[in-house]
């Protein structure tokens, strides 16, 4: 069903909204990682960062998810 057949099958009221992934900005925002100051450690905090962002993807709603789970459901 698409989301306006939604409301109208349903017959009442629906909210709709839509859930975008996070940027690699806002995922560092998330990590709370410090990226205005690139010191070396940062640096490689940033690398090990994109790797996870790259494999597990920017979805909000599944980030402590864990990987056992995470695989079993079939999420990116």
């Amino acid at each position: 069903m698409l989301s306006k057949e939604v409301a109208t099958q349903m017959r009442g009221r629906s909210l709709v909204w839509d859930l975008f992934p996070f940027s690699f900005k806002e995922f560092l925002d998330y990590k709370k990682v410090d990226y205005r100051k690139l010191t070396s450690k940062n640096r490689l905090i940033v690398k090990k960062s994109f790797n996870e962002y790259f494999q597990k993807g920017g979805s909000p709603e599944v980030r402590n998810v864990s990987d056992k789970i995470r695989i079993r459901k079939g999420i990116r």
